[in-house]
């Protein structure tokens, strides 16, 4: 958890992990160092997207007694509930997962959203009601309700006439969070590099390590990969740099889905930076997604 400077930033943080910490330089950069899953800004970065986004507004802690999750089953759904759930247990406070049907929506549709996301926070209580506007529903949520919802999308209409819900978190009572919702990368779950020099033994190798695939190193710097089968039916005095091929990696932005796409489902992989160095080690194998 990282977060930026700005109204209600570090509060939010905070609330969200005890090791949040703030962000300094290229935002990219410290995302990545810090191995973060959730930036806390005080307005969504137009060009970011290398992980979750949580933006405080007139966040008042003190002020909260409900946490409401409005939800309209988009991409930023799922983290909306999971991030709603963690404050509503931090605050001690109920957490209601709502989403509202407007005009001709059947509210079978708005039912089986806060239904299928409810699994998320099985302690929730779930509400699909009609409305016929947007502010007309959230001023009808309790008193103190800290209202997070999804970063605005869908029509231009809809865009046109919320903006980037501004008339949603005026009427909200306990002030709101607006999320974005970004994939899995590497970075998040990447283990510390495991390599062997050029100039190792065969034998080393084997001994050393017992993983399908070895990164080879020199210098920090990823030169090859040698599968432990070539390892196994090399003379024993064989050194490394004769048996490696050539080096494939993934880059520590990569998502998990991209990275399953490029170089298949067995691994480990070397994850490299910008400059060919090492940073880490990468199991496709049982990888899990947010």
């Amino acid at each position: 958890m990282v977060y930026t400077r700005g109204k209600g930033c570090a509060e939010l943080a905070e609330l969200l992990s005890a090791t949040a910490t703030r962000v300094t330089g290229d935002l990219d950069d410290a995302c990545v160092g810090a191995r973060a899953d959730v930036l806390v800004a005080r307005k969504l970065p137009a060009s970011f997207s290398l992980i979750h986004v949580a933006a405080p507004i007139d966040f008042d802690r003190k002020a909260i007694t409900t946490v409401v999750a409005a939800v309209a089953g988009g991409p930023h759904s799922e983290f909306n509930v999971k991030l709603s759930d963690h404050l509503a247990h931090r605050l001690e406070t109920d957490l209601i997962i709502a989403s509202a049907a407007y005009g001709d929506t059947p509210a079978t549709v708005t039912d089986e959203i806060v239904a299928r996301l409810g699994e998320w926070a099985p302690a929730a209580k779930q509400l699909s009601v009609a409305a016929t506007d947007p502010v007309d529903f959230v001023q009808n949520l309790p008193e103190g309700s800290l209202l997070v919802m999804g970063e605005a999308g869908g029509s231009l209409l809809s865009r046109m006439r919320f903006g980037a819900g501004a008339r949603l978190r005026a009427s909200a009572k306990g002030g709101a969070v607006i999320v974005r919702a970004a994939p899995a990368r590497v970075f998040q779950v990447m283990e510390e590099p495991v390599f062997v020099s050029p100039l190792h033994l065969a034998a080393d190798g084997r001994l050393l390590h017992h993983d399908q695939r070895l990164a080879v190193v020199d210098a920090g710097k990823l030169v090859g990969l040698v599968d432990q089968e070539k390892l196994r039916t090399a003379p024993n005095s064989a050194t490394v740099d004769l048996l490696m091929e050539a080096p494939r990696a993934l880059t520590p932005e990569m998502s998990l889905v991209e990275a399953a796409a490029r170089l298949g489902e067995d691994g480990p992989w070397p994850v490299v930076d910008e400059d060919g160095h090492m940073i880490g080690t990468y199991h496709l194998t049982g990888a899990s997604s947010r």
